[in-house]
């Protein structure tokens, strides 16, 4: 290649059945990976959970979460283990 030219890449993935994706922001790094944090009856549970692939706003999770868990996605910053815990949104 000559320096300053382009080159288009194109990697198809296959797909992968029950996939679960998060927002990235819900993620929170920690000394020992990365944990997100669950709603359940009203308390927050910190999670550990693996990562897969990501784009630019969703990251896969290969281990830590199953369908139906409810995630904190906003104020994870601010949350500390076992808190209470009010949603006010719900999105699917």
């Amino acid at each position: 290649m000559i320096p300053g030219s382009f080159a288009k890449v194109i990697i198809n993935f296959a797909p992968r059945d029950n996939t679960i994706f998060i927002p990235s922001q819900s993620i929170v790094p920690t000394a020992r990976g990365k944990q997100v944090i669950l709603f359940n009856q009203g308390q927050a549970l910190f999670n550990d959970v693996e990562l897969g692939i990501r784009d630019s706003s969703r990251v896969e999770i290969t281990k830590g979460l199953k369908a139906g868990d409810t995630i904190l996605v906003t104020g994870i910053m601010a949350t500390k283990p076992d808190s209470k815990v009010e949603l006010r949104k719900v999105v699917n």
